[in-house]
This record gives C-alpha cells, sequence and structure tokens, in this order.
C-alpha cells in the first residue's frame, strides 16, 4: 500500500506492456474545484495529454488522449455520422469533453459542468479502472459498492459469465 497524504484503500499497478489504472482512492475537492491524483498517476500521464468528460452512472471518465482517441473517437467515426442519434451522441460527448491538466503541484481543475453532472461536492473518490481513471461523488461510489456487494457471488458470476461470453 502506498501512502500519497490521502486515505488510501488500494494501490495503482504499472505493467511492462502499458498502463493499467487499479484501486480506490478517497479525496476531496476544493474550493476552486480542483483535485489531486496520487503521485503514482501523475508520474504515469505526466508525458500524457489527459481528457475528462462524462461517465456512466454520473462518474467522470480520465483518460489519455491515445485511450480517448481509441475508444471514443474512432468508434464514433466508424459510423455513420448522418445517423441523427448517433450524431447527438457525439455531439454531447464531445460537447462535454476538456483537456485535464494538472499545475506543478498535481492539483487538476474539474469543470463546474461536470462536477453538476457528478453531484460532487466535496467528497470523491477516484477509481483505476484498467485504461481509465473514474472520479466519483463518495456517498454515491459508496451507494453502489454496498449494493454490489451484498449480492456479490450473483454479481461475480455474471461478470465472468459476460466476459466469456465475449471471448475475453
Amino acid at each position: 500500500m502506498v501512502d500519497f497524504g490521502q486515505k488510501v484503500v488500494y494501490n495503482f499497478f504499472v505493467f511492462k506492456r502499458g498502463v493499467m489504472f487499479l484501486g480506490t482512492y478517497f479525496y476531496q475537492k476544493d474550493d476552486k474545484n480542483r483535485i489531486r491524483l496520487p503521485k503514482a498517476i501523475k508520474q504515469l500521464c505526466d508525458d500524457e495529454k489527459l481528457y475528462i468528460t462524462k461517465g456512466f452512472g454520473n462518474c467522470l471518465f480520465v483518460m489519455t488522449e491515445k485511450v480517448f482517441k481509441d475508444k471514443i473517437i474512432s468508434q464514433l467515426e466508424k459510423h455513420n455520422t448522418l445517423d441523427p442519434e448517433l450524431y447527438a451522441c457525439m455531439s454531447m460527448i464531445m460537447s462535454a469533453t476538456e483537456e485535464f491538466e494538472g499545475d506543478q503541484q498535481g492539483r487538476y481543475t474539474i469543470p463546474s459542468s461536470l462536477l453538476e453532472y457528478a453531484d460532487i461536492k466535496k467528497d470523491i473518490c477516484i477509481l483505476g479502472v484498467g485504461d481509465r481513471i473514474e472520479i466519483w461523488n463518495s456517498d454515491r461510489w459508496q451507494d453502489k459498492v454496498n449494493k454490489f456487494d451484498a449480492n456479490f457471488d450473483k454479481n461475480f458470476k455474471k461478470a465472468i459469465e459476460v466476459l466469456n461470453k465475449n471471448g475475453i
């Protein structure tokens, strides 16, 4: 376990074939809407441009430029942008996305519109989720954890079935 000056629940791991973000960290947003990322994340992302956008379940996704382009942009561009639903989706994602730049102290400002979307007031939870980072309202995240854990065996089995079905 690594202590970054905040309550750290798990750790981030780096694999030689790339970066894999793992773990759960509890932090607080300051009065200027800034958060600190763990030093290990900042070091891993020093040479990377980061983007922040809306995520599933009212969380925020933070991705490197490469992941953002490969997972979001290229997938949207593969499809017909004349399709009204896809065009609306692309517009919503792109208009909600901003570059996520840190200062010398490792503080990153979250845009007000994204704080509102994620209902973040003060306490946040930062998750490492493979190739992206998620930022959650701490209470909302804890509710999700409690619901999942209440049926952990069933939920885990279902997740394995989905992975197997998709050849993973």
